[in-house]
């Protein structure tokens, strides 16, 4: 499961999996286990581009399962070659939400993510709209896109369903 931050990887990837009985992997959290340092750390210490790095070496190295959900992190589809290696590997499912909801779900954690930090909120919006815009060309290579306004478990069970 890919898409912005807030458009709704865990919340719908958690009963997702349920419902598939498959484990289920939040891509922040093997990274935050693995480094023993919490995301907003290791931003800070290694910079976006090393911590893209350690993404890429989670996807491409984790030891996991034959078969699961994964909640990537947010930026994870858009860099080095995340996005094909995904689609060669498994489904892709982008979760699509508009800017507005997006900044409404992540208006109280702007301090737990390390990107909205120093935004106000009153800007938020606009600024998540913008890096919405570079972030979608990847985002769409996914081989499902499903409009995540109000999605249930039981729509992305029929998309899957639909695309096997």
């Amino acid at each position: 499961m890919i898409g912005y931050m807030g458009a709704g990887k865990t919340t719908l990837g958690k009963p997702l999996a349920q419902q598939l009985a498959l484990p289920f992997i939040d891509m922040d959290t093997v990274l935050e286990e693995r480094e023993g340092k919490t995301i907003t750390n290791l931003f800070e210490e290694l910079g976006e581009s090393g911590f893209r790095e350690k993404e890429r070496d989670i996807l491409r190295n984790g030891i996991f399962p034959d078969a699961f959900v994964m909640a990537t992190g947010g930026g994870a589809p858009c860099f080095f070659d995340n996005m094909d290696w995904m689609n060669h590997k498994g489904v892709t499912m982008y979760l699509r939400a508009h800017p507005k909801e997006i900044a409404r779900r992540l208006e109280h954690e702007r301090e737990q993510r390390p990107l909205l930090r120093s935004i106000k909120k009153e800007d938020l919006e606009e600024v998540i709209g913008q890096r919405l815009a570079v972030r979608e060309k990847f985002y769409l290579q996914a081989q499902l896109v499903m409009e995540n306004n109000e999605l249930t478990v039981e729509q992305l069970l029929e998309a899957l369903q639909s695309y096997r």
